[in-house]
């Protein structure tokens, strides 16, 4: 039976009217809630959106440097930050070796940083340099964090932070911290007496010198005034006026005269300088204090000894000239009578050779008075000069007609080469003297049929005459000698007559009027003696009677060796000063390492000047100054600065310091020469 075939249960449920409904029902409850579900899915898909462009906000906008790097070191991906710190464009970085930018020094803290961190999964740190492109370097702050790709390959985080900063400021503290330690060290190693107080003067710091020097433990004093070391015998107004200085803000120098802890009265030299904070304020003071006790012993007694000299040295003087003028008296009659009898016509052969030995030994003893006599007078300071204009040339001839005859008689041949110059400015009569005297010993001590050769140049303002002979010559280590009185330097023993002082005279005249002297010599060839007077010119005009009191205080200053100190802690610079001194004569050079020392040697000698390094350890040549100026004894002692800082700077500060010329280094010698010459003729060039 076809026609009764089963039906499909769907086809029955749709018969049924009410099983449609709820199909129909079901079928649009589960539309809606697909739609519900889909537009939860679009929610989330937005939100997701939103979130990875914060993401990617956050990331790109970091101030840290962000990029992540595969297992061969290529960089994947970087923020915004990385790619500014490295220098590179965010496409020219992708894919880039990390180790580009890496220097090779510091490659293995990156390797084992990466390594560790990947192996253990827990973050390492590490500082690198980091190497920027076309900027040099910086310091970074690397972190590494492992992780893992959407494929599951290794990658690495790394997170990079510039730390430049930071490492330049822990490096500047570190240096900070050493440089305090050695201040401090220094301050309490110090020789000399440092004493921190507050503004109202009560000690908050002294350093172990101060307990040495006074006898007081630090400890006992702290939060005292130091009014307890006063000695009773300093006048009220040299306090008021120390804290009258010191309170408007400037350094005071002085000396204090003080009791120590077991009464005992000592001398200070003192330095106090107002501490002041960023605003200005005045809020401790410092004091730098030097018991000087034993050096104002010394130099009291150095004084005394000195002033003794002085007035031995005139009564010499002054002895000298008595004696010769006693002398003349009777040698008036020796030479006088003795010439009469030369003119005997009845005395024999035998006798006028007697008589003519008589006068000649008469006239070499009148010489000797003479010369003996001006040496006195220069010495003494009586000798008088009267300043002019002089045409060398002209000079020149007239001592070649004084000294020919005695040219002839030894077979010299006597030559001038001189053109006409300039003018210069002397004594006519002194220098006539000293060029008659070189003249004169150019032939006595030169070989039979020699040559006298007299030239003539000019440099630098100086006119420089020289005589050359062909004798015999000197030996070198004989050459300092020359101009010591009373030295013939072997002479004496020959039958060559002198009497051992003319060249002292020529070089103390010569000196006097402002010129220079020397020599040099060559044995077997000969020897140039040379002598260089300042050039007249018009500036020169009308001042004879200022040059005329200038010689003679060089005159006077020339009777006895000058007192140089030379404060310098290099022994080449030492060696190098000692040369250049060491052709001069009349020169007394003392050396010290350090200020200390030199501050010692300048309160026992008193020198009459002091070349002073700037740089010196412990107390600079500054320090060393104000102590000088502000001592007793050290006023009025010329100071030259000689130094290596040379900017326009440093000379101005120099000069404002009170120093009387600044040389700086590499050292002009001519120049360094002037100025030591200026100083101890008792001028500042």
């Amino acid at each position: 039976m076809n026609g009764d075939r089963t039906r499909p249960p769907a086809e029955e449920a749709c018969a049924d009217p009410e099983n449609e409904i709820r199909l129909l029902h079901e079928l649009r409850t589960h539309q809606i809630e697909l739609e519900m579900q889909n537009e939860e899915l679009r929610r989330l898909h937005t939100e997701l959106e939103r979130t990875q462009a914060h993401y990617f906000d956050l990331y790109n906008s970091a101030p840290f440097g962000y990029f992540t790097i595969g297992e061969s070191g290529n960089i994947l991906e970087a923020n915004i930050a990385a790619v500014e710190m490295l220098g590179f464009d965010s496409e020219k970085l992708r894919d880039r070796s990390v180790y580009r930018f890496i220097p090779d020094e510091d490659r293995q803290a990156f390797d084992q940083g990466h390594r560790v961190a990947c192996a253990s999964g827990v973050a390492q740190t590490c500082e690198i340099r980091i190497v920027r492109l076309g900027e040099g370097d910086f310091w970074g702050q690397l972190t590494f964090t492992a992780a893992r790709a959407d494929d599951g390959t290794p990658i690495c985080r790394i997170v990079m932070r510039d730390i430049t900063d930071r490492r330049r400021s822990v490096a500047e503290r570190r240096k900070l911290d050493i440089q305090l330690r050695n201040l401090s060290k220094a301050i309490e190693q110090s020789p000399v007496t440092v004493v921190i107080t507050d503004r109202q003067g009560d000690i908050e710091y002294a350093n172990p010198m101060f307990e040495t020097t006074t006898g007081y433990q630090v400890q006992s004093v702290v939060g005292k005034n130091p009014r307890f070391l006063k000695g009773g015998d300093m006048l009220p107004e040299v306090y008021k006026g120390m804290w009258k200085t010191l309170l408007a803000g400037e350094d005071w120098l002085g000396t204090f005269h003080n009791r120590k802890k077991n009464g005992e009265l000592y001398w200070e030299s003192a330095t106090i300088s107002p501490v002041k904070d960023e605003t200005g304020t005045i809020t401790h003071f410092l004091a730098l204090k030097t018991d000087i006790t034993e050096m104002l012993r010394v130099q009291e007694e150095l004084l005394l000894s000195r002033e003794e000299a002085i007035r031995a040295n005139r009564a010499k003087s002054e002895f000298l000239s008595l004696m010769s003028h006693e002398l003349r008296i009777p040698m008036n009659a020796i030479l006088g009578f003795g010439q009469l009898l030369e003119a005997d016509r009845s005395l024999g052969p035998a006798h006028l050779d007697s008589v003519m030995e008589i006068t000649k030994a008469g006239r070499h003893l009148l010489d000797l008075i003479n010369e003996v006599l001006d040496l006195s007078k220069i010495e003494s300071g009586a000798l008088s000069f009267a300043p002019e204009a002089i045409e060398l040339t002209d000079l020149a001839g007239e001592c070649r007609k004084l000294v020919q005859p005695l040219a002839e008689k030894s077979h010299i041949t006597l030559e001038l080469e001189l053109p006409a110059g300039s003018p210069v400015l002397g004594d006519r009569m002194r220098l006539k003297q000293v060029l008659v005297n070189l003249l004169s010993n150019a032939i006595k001590y030169n070989r039979p049929g020699g040559r006298v050769l007299v030239g003539m140049s000019s440099e630098g303002g100086m006119m420089r005459l020289s005589v050359t002979d062909t004798g015999a010559g000197i030996p070198e280590g004989r050459m300092r000698e020359l101009f010591l009185p009373f030295n013939r330097l072997g002479a004496e023993n020959t039958e060559i007559e002198g009497t051992g002082i003319g060249l002292t005279i020529s070089k103390r005249l010569i000196e006097a009027m402002g010129g220079r002297i020397g020599a040099r010599s060559e044995l077997g060839v000969g020897s140039v003696f040379w002598i260089e007077i300042p050039i007249f010119t018009s500036a020169s005009k009308g001042t004879a009677a200022e040059i005329a009191k200038k010689s003679l205080a060089q005159a006077e200053g020339n009777g006895r060796n000058s007192v140089v100190l030379h404060v310098e802690d290099s022994q080449s610079n030492q060696k190098l000063i000692r040369q250049i001194l060491g052709n001069r004569e009349g020169i007394q050079l003392l050396t010290a390492p350090d200020a200390v020392k030199g501050l010692e040697l300048a309160a026992i000698h008193k020198p009459d000047l002091i070349l002073l390094d700037l740089g010196l350890p412990e107390m600079d040549g500054y320090d060393m100054l104000r102590s000088l100026r502000g001592s007793a004894w050290g006023s009025d002692i010329p100071v030259i600065a000689v130094t290596a800082l040379a900017m326009p700077a440093d000379i101005e500060r120099g000069f404002a310091a009170g120093f009387a010329d600044y040389i700086t280094k590499p050292i002009d010698i001519a120049r360094f020469l002037a100025a030591v010459d200026a100083c101890l003729a008792g001028k500042t060039p």
